[in-house]
């Protein structure tokens, strides 16, 4: 995987923890579905830290690639429903990765 792909990658599963973060999950739930979606496209380690206001990832990828990314989130709601899909999406991508651009048009 490429930078510029690892830089994609690292947009789109922040999207998806932030979604999932901003629609009423629980911010343990966040930095565990974070870390399993990046050990799933082959991160070796992915350091995720979730609180009320940021989402903060470093992740490390068997070529060397190191990225860090801190996503501010604001304002906070309760869907479920969303909640639901977001939990459905994760175990389909860890157990079957799909290709970036799938990821990225999957958790907008």
């Amino acid at each position: 995987m490429d930078k510029t792909e690892s830089e994609r990658l690292m947009r789109a599963i922040l999207d998806i923890g932030e979604l999932l973060f901003m629609n009423g999950g629980e911010a343990n739930r966040v930095e565990d579905t974070v870390t399993r979606i990046f050990k799933a496209y082959g991160a070796e380690k992915a350091d995720v830290f979730c609180i009320v206001s940021n989402l903060i990832v470093t992740v490390q990828f068997s070529d060397g690639t190191r990225l860090t990314q801190t996503r501010r989130m604001k304002g906070r709601g309760s869907d479920l429903g969303c909640v639901d899909e977001l939990n459905a999406l994760s175990r389909h991508v860890c157990s079957k990765p799909v290709p970036v651009e799938d990821l990225e048009r999957q958790s907008i």
